[in-house]
């Protein structure tokens, strides 16, 4: 038994008594988790995380016990996108080369962690009103804080106690490590902090400073905070969005960033001075970085990491293995296989090879239609960001796979920005400027 069952199974017990508060502290807490903490890790047993029994335990009491005390009827936004992942995974599932009793385990994993527990997100949201959305925003500006200064200490000092307790933790042949020397990307390393890969850091990093950014230029009726805390937040993100030497993160945030910058609003010119300060602060620090920025256009560079080229290359592997089953793919899980077996698809940096080779063209259909119901969470103040930020994960998921970050993460905070706006023009509609 390790100290993480102590510091979460807590949150159990407390959901009996609130679930509601139980619920939100463990959305926060659940960042910290990854598939390195379970419950189960003996040789030849299937793996158990914590995370996924945390969140089956509070879907099940929600549908047994809480759904009855709730009258919250709102149509859910993402109702499309998840019926057609499903039938997708359905599918594949039935399909699958690795057989069907393999296959389902990670199909109900994934639905479970991913999906369901987002479509529970929003039923609790529904509910909040201003000072519940306050508090969302405050309690993730203080796990990024958390997570960043804890990224300033793996990064000075080379050292990430947390990560090496938690790989301790499993058996070797069950293990997720990546680990980064001082002689990775130019001499510089990468940061991970409590993640479990750096890019999964710099992605968590990017989807919640964009969303920060948005909130604290365009929602400053419904939530602000001291000049001094929004300094220290950004200083501290965005330098840890550099520490994670990873490219993608930096394309989403570039992507994403974009609507803020409104120059009719007023608010916009405050952020572009505090973005100064930051960028002059923490000029020394992100400097040696820039150019593994543009290293992705190139193959030949000192940077270790795949160039536009072998991306190709390893499409080009994914068409030969999907090809005998295009349409409903491989299987759930099967991609595993090929990791073992097909070292020309490497790490399967894009979304589109583990849907092909997993759920075919009916799989990637599903995932077009999950980010079309995403674009539509897009309405009022948060629109264009709405907008801009789902093209920056669809960039994103192109151009790389985002180990330790999952869809779902995204989704939540994308939700939070569409529950901001409903209440925004509720009670701020005549202030309102387009």
């Amino acid at each position: 038994m390790n100290i993480f069952f102590f510091i979460y199974l807590p949150l159990l017990l407390y959901m009996l008594f609130d679930f509601k508060k139980a619920f939100l502290l463990y959305v926060f807490m659940k960042v910290f988790l990854n598939q390195n903490i379970n419950l189960t890790n003996l040789p030849g047993v299937p793996i158990l995380t914590l995370e996924l029994v945390l969140n089956t335990c509070f879907i099940i009491y929600y549908f047994l016990i809480e759904k009855k005390k709730r009258q919250n009827h709102e149509k859910f936004p993402l109702k499309i996108g998840f019926i057609c992942v499903f039938i997708s995974m359905a599918i594949s599932t039935i399909f699958s080369s690795v057989g069907f009793e393999s296959a389902i385990t990670r199909a109900l994993q994934e639905i479970i962690n991913n999906y369901i527990f987002v479509y529970l997100f929003w039923r609790v949201l529904c509910e909040e009103d201003e000072r519940d959305v306050k508090s969302l925003i405050k309690g993730f500006i203080w796990v990024f804080l958390i997570l960043g200064l804890y990224g300033f200490y793996e990064k000075f000092t080379g050292k990430n106690p947390l990560m090496d307790y938690e790989v301790s933790l499993n058996p070797s042949d069950k293990v997720l490590d990546w680990d980064y020397g001082d002689s990775n990307r130019l001499g510089m390393g990468r940061v991970k902090s409590a993640i479990v890969h750096a890019i999964g850091f710099g992605v968590y990093i990017a989807i919640f400073l964009t969303c920060f950014l948005f909130v604290i230029s365009r929602f400053k009726k419904l939530y602000d905070c001291s000049l001094g805390l929004k300094i220290i937040t950004i200083f501290i993100c965005l330098s840890c969005l550099f520490f994670t030497n990873s490219r993608s993160p930096i394309l989403y945030f570039l992507i994403a960033v974009i609507p803020i910058f409104n120059l009719k609003n007023k608010s916009t010119y405050g952020l572009i001075f505090m973005a100064c300060v930051v960028l002059i602060l923490s000029y020394d620090y992100i400097s040696p970085y820039l150019q593994n920025i543009t290293s992705i256009y190139s193959s030949q560079t000192e940077v270790r990491g795949s160039d536009l080229d072998m991306r190709m290359d390893q499409f080009d592997a994914t068409f030969d293995i999907a090809a005998p089953s295009m349409v409903y793919g491989m299987g759930v899980k099967s991609l595993d296989i090929y990791f073992e077996n097909d070292s020309d698809i490497l790490g399967a940096e894009s979304v589109w090879i583990s849907l092909l080779i997993e759920r075919g063209i009916i799989g990637c259909l599903s995932y077009i239609a999950l980010i079309f119901s995403i674009f539509k969470l897009g309405i009022g103040t948060a629109k264009y960001f709405i907008w801009s930020s789902a093209i920056a994960w669809l960039v994103l998921t192109t151009v790389t796979s985002t180990p330790g970050c999952e869809i779902s993460f995204f989704m939540t905070m994308m939700l939070i920005m569409n529950r901001m706006s409903i209440i925004y023009e509720k009670e701020f509609v005549s202030e309102y400027e387009q």
